[in-house]
């Protein structure tokens, strides 16, 4: 049985013993190092249908166990706990997260309008790490890919 420091497998709504073992390593270490930068520090599994795993004949996402026999990719949400609850990170924080992610995996999209909260996707490709792929959508709906700064540039900006 897998073990991890910070997560439950049931976080991974049934896909746990499916996922890479080098992205669950790789995400239980950057939990580890967050949660030393930001007290209270969290990171939630997006419950969004397909933010684990998913079975497709025609896609080439990493998430897709059809394609690459595995799932690897997963949607993450940090977040920080306060006594008041769940709150959001700010532009800064989500900067300084987004460095973290750098560090660990091989494809990182940011997404500032996800809901609950914004987050980011987390993968491993081929490539190595000094060639990380980044993107950000912002389309609120519609996927609107475009630069990952931009993305930051948004993470505060929907307070609706």
């Amino acid at each position: 049985m897998r073990e991890m420091k910070y997560f439950k497998p049931a976080e991974f709504f049934g896909w746990f013993e499916k996922i890479n073992e080098t992205l669950l390593t790789s995400l239980d270490y950057v939990r580890e190092r967050a949660d030393k930068t930001f007290p209270g520090f969290k990171i939630k599994i997006s419950p969004a249908p397909g933010g684990v795993g998913r079975e497709s004949s025609n896609s080439n996402s990493r998430h897709n166990i059809t394609k690459w026999g595995e799932v690897q990719a997963l949607d993450v949400m940090p977040y920080i706990l306060t006594s008041e609850g769940e709150r959001p990170l700010n532009r800064l924080e989500a900067c300084v997260f987004a460095g973290l992610l750098f560090s660990e995996f091989t494809g990182v999209g940011i997404y500032p309008f996800w809901r609950p909260m914004p987050g980011f996707h987390i993968d491993i490709r081929p490539e190595a790490l000094d060639d990380v792929k980044k993107w950000s959508d912002i389309g609120r709906g519609s996927h609107n890919y475009v630069d990952f700064n931009l993305g930051l540039k948004s993470w505060d900006n929907d307070k609706s």
